[in-house]
């Protein structure tokens, strides 16, 4: 079995600098965009600084809403806004013009 002197560890948690503040926002479509980018916009009015996050974590729309954050390119102004118009797929009365069976 090796032992590491404590320069070693020393030397090896250098290299690996610790997260502070992650970020982690999750998914949820168009209606997911509108609801992350209306609650970051609440946050950072609040102060909580969300920019100056060590690590920024999404998936589907949490992760275009993180990529813009992290890019400075989020509009906070004129966030996104929730569909209007929705498709009920457990309908019956679909047309074909909606199916995926043709």
């Amino acid at each position: 079995m090796e032992t590491e002197t404590l320069s070693e560890k020393n030397r090896i948690t250098k290299k690996q600098p610790k997260t502070k503040l992650a970020l982690v926002l999750g998914g949820g479509g168009q209606v997911g965009r509108a609801w992350l980018s209306g609650l970051i916009s609440k946050l950072i009015e609040d102060g909580v600084q969300l920019q100056k996050a060590d690590l920024i974590i999404g998936t589907s729309a949490g992760s275009q809403i993180g990529s813009q954050l992290a890019l400075g390119t989020l509009d906070l102004k004129n966030p996104p806004s929730a569909p209007v118009t929705y498709i009920d797929f457990s309908s019956s009365q679909l047309t074909h013009s909606h199916s995926c069976i043709r």
